[in-house]
């Protein structure tokens, strides 16, 4: 399984660069201003070589020490677009692309120690922290990354809230109280399993 995210990664990584070179509107969408092409372009060879080419590698041979490598690549770019847009006062969608880059690094690395079995068999504390993960998931791929990148290609951020959008907000409740429902007794059911054997 974490030799297809580092494969994921290493496409995503490819297909941005190639997006970037044939498409001049998505190439303005993750500029700095003030900073030139040349300066934008100069991370070309460092995401290929260090970050795209070892995740291939990563893919296919488990190497840790490459793992650490790859994060320390995403690393650096990140802190490098963090401080371009505190300068800038722009490229706000570069930046949250390699913040996002980075936490996903950061759960391949240390994956055993981000998630784990809660040991609480108290199922509300259990609900609550997983509504909030939700809550938070949701809000950064369905609210602020599309509002970044409305912004990014400058068009106007007014949704027509009509028929279509209402059921499709009450369908994505429904569904998010069926997962939960779901993952409650699953846990349940493990938990009965457990004591029995």
């Amino acid at each position: 399984m974490k030799g297809t995210a580092y494969l994921l990664q290493a496409t995503l990584i490819m297909l941005w660069w190639i997006g970037l070179s044939v498409n001049s509107n998505f190439y303005k969408a993750f500029q700095f201003q003030g900073i030139n092409s040349n300066a934008f372009n100069s991370f070309f060879a460092p995401d290929i070589i260090v970050v795209a080419t070892l995740s291939i590698i990563r893919a296919y041979k488990s190497l840790r020490e490459l793992e650490f490598v790859i994060l320390g690549g995403f690393a650096f770019g990140t802190l490098y677009c963090i401080n371009a847009s505190i300068l800038t006062h722009g490229g706000y969608l570069a930046t949250a692309v390699m913040i996002l880059g980075l936490f996903y690094n950061l759960f391949l690395v240390f994956q055993e120690n981000v998630f784990r079995e809660s040991q609480s068999n108290n199922f509300v504390i259990n609900g609550f922290k997983t509504i909030v993960q939700i809550v938070c998931v949701w809000f950064i791929t369905l609210a602020f990354f599309p509002w970044l990148i409305i912004q990014a290609f400058e068009q106007s951020a007014n949704p027509q809230i009509g028929i279509y959008f209402s059921i499709g907000a009450i369908l994505f409740v429904l569904f998010s109280i069926l997962g939960l429902i779901s993952a409650f007794y699953y846990g349940k059911k493990w938990q009965w399993h457990s004591t029995t054997n």
